[in-house]
């Protein structure tokens, strides 16, 4: 049932799931590494629904690599977000956004500049 409904073409990796399996969350993007998002479905009346783009998501950056923590409420996530305010620091660095706020305030949590989150 999962692999239906997915746009033609979609490309998609890292996929994780929310302990109670309403909620999905992939990396999604070219596969040469840029306009990377995270995207979301939710089951929803015994089907998934429509794959969107995550609440806490920002289009101005690439990001990837969710995972959902164990207990389901935080998701983790590499960004290039702080870019806008650290153009030298052009390195991944690690996020989380929480179930408690719909998926929408992100906090980083860590600075790392000098060796990134996913890759030197």
């Amino acid at each position: 049932v999962l692999n239906e409904g997915w746009p033609s073409g979609f490309n998609a990796w890292d996929i994780t799931l929310t302990h109670d399996l309403e909620l999905l969350f992939v990396g999604t993007g070219h596969a040469e590494g840029n306009k990377r998002r995270i995207m979301m479905r939710r089951w929803q009346q015994n089907a998934w629904q429509p794959v969107a783009l995550a609440p806490f998501a920002d289009t101005t950056a690439s990001e990837g690599t969710p995972i959902v923590s164990g207990d389901g409420e935080w998701v983790y996530f590499s960004s290039t977000r702080h870019i806008a305010t650290e153009p030298s620091n052009t390195r991944r660095e690690l996020y989380r956004a929480s179930r408690a706020s719909g998926w929408k305030t992100v906090v980083r949590i860590r600075y790392t500049p000098a060796y990134g989150e996913v890759s030197l």
